[in-house]
């Protein structure tokens, strides 16, 4: 699925069926990748897949933590590999102290988002 707009990556992630996929490939610079892990980290139902990174944005920081230099046929030899690559996730609230009180989705975004580390 083709983003145009910012949150089209974390919408996709947070509602659509999985039960069809294996993984998610987030194809795109770090804030695709964001995007991605946040919408779905976000998901109401707790669902989640595996998410793919393919690096093709302007400075790829991640790709480049990841070994892959910014390389799209690194990136795809790995996805078509099976190389897994195990991250921290950091929960990070705003004007909260629970975050069981914040909405899931796009709703609970301004005060609940996700980091990978």
């Amino acid at each position: 699925m083709e983003t145009k707009k910012q949150f089209d990556g974390f919408l996709f992630a947070n509602t659509m069926n999985l039960s069809n996929y294996s993984c998610l490939v987030a194809v795109g610079g770090d804030g695709s990748l964001s995007e991605v892990a946040n919408g779905m980290l976000a998901r109401a139902d707790k669902q989640k897949l595996p998410i793919a990174f393919i690096p093709n944005g302007s400075t790829n920081w991640f790709g480049i933590t990841l070994g892959f230099f910014s390389n799209i046929d690194m990136a795809l030899d790995a996805l078509c590999g099976g190389i897994v690559s195990k991250f921290s996730v950091l929960e990070c609230l705003t004007d909260s102290e629970d975050s069981s009180e914040i909405a899931m989705g796009i709703e609970g975004f301004k005060r609940r988002r996700y980091a990978l580390g």
